[in-house]
């Protein structure tokens, strides 16, 4: 049998060939563009994080973009707003102020302008779970003693079986965002109870807006015209007049089912 022949390469081709290859990991440069882009700015003077821009704002229905870029002229300082025309007559405005975000929703909602945005992230809530706390306890005295550890209470909820919608021994609550809010995790009693509060299970449903019944937001940030779960009519759900021999209809894709409906092909 014949031995293969081995091919040798120089010396000087060796090192050329070498000083060619990077070992540098090939999706270094995406890892770094995602990171930048996920991970909170930094400021310059330390590791103190700078407050997150604010959510965008999307317009309906605009057939003028000028009235629009004139409309952010009044109402915002300059350089503090960007916009970015999108289908269906849809504009897409971003802030880089907490502030100019907030006067451009205030301006929309008193000018009637159609349009959806979405919560402040440092305005959202701190939730927790309390468990193994009886149902039959008044809302006020659970908010007093977290006040008494220091939590500012914003919301409480008792939560209901499913099924049966008995009230368990379980709460939601909302507490006011705050240095201390992880702190409430170590609470292990509440007056004389022994209770354990969790953090809520992830939702992994796409919010539904139930004015517009929109997928990616919420009616509380919605002005958008109503649009009936049932009968896909321009009226409030709860206001719907359909008999109930007459099939129900999709607002979004027309079927002969609700609009909630986890099967649509929306």
């Amino acid at each position: 049998m014949k031995k293969r022949k081995r091919l040798h390469q120089s010396t000087e081709s060796s090192t050329q060939i070498n000083s060619e290859i990077s070992t540098q990991n090939r999706y270094t440069l995406l890892l770094n563009r995602q990171e930048n882009e996920e991970s909170p700015q930094t400021s310059t003077h330390g590791d103190t994080p700078n407050i997150p821009r604010p959510p965008p704002i999307f317009v309906y229905g605009v057939k003028n973009f000028k009235a629009v870029l004139d409309d952010l002229a009044d109402v915002a300082e300059p350089d503090t707003s960007r916009t970015a025309a999108l289908a269906n007559d849809t504009v897409k405005i971003s802030s880089n102020t907490i502030d100019t975000y907030g006067n451009l929703v205030k301006h929309k909602k008193e000018e009637n302008i159609v349009h959806h945005n979405y919560q402040i992230k440092t305005e959202r809530a701190y939730r927790i779970v309390i468990k193994h706390l009886h149902h039959s306890v008044p809302l006020d005295d659970i908010k007093e003693e977290l006040q008494k550890e220091g939590h500012t209470v914003r919301n409480i909820m008792n939560i209901k079986h499913k099924q049966t919608k008995e009230l368990l021994s379980l709460f939601f609550v909302d507490l006011e965002p705050q240095a201390n809010s992880k702190e409430s995790f170590n609470l292990k009693f509440l007056g004389n109870t022994k209770i354990t509060i969790e953090a809520p299970h992830k939702n992994r449903n796409i919010v539904q807006c139930q004015r517009r019944q929109d997928y990616g937001y919420s009616k509380t940030y919605c002005t958008k015209p109503y649009q009936c779960v049932k009968c896909g009519g321009q009226h409030d759900s709860k206001d719907c007049m359909k008999p109930r021999h007459i099939l129900v209809k999709c607002a979004l894709c027309g079927e002969d089912h609700p609009t909630n409906y986890k099967g649509c092909t929306v």
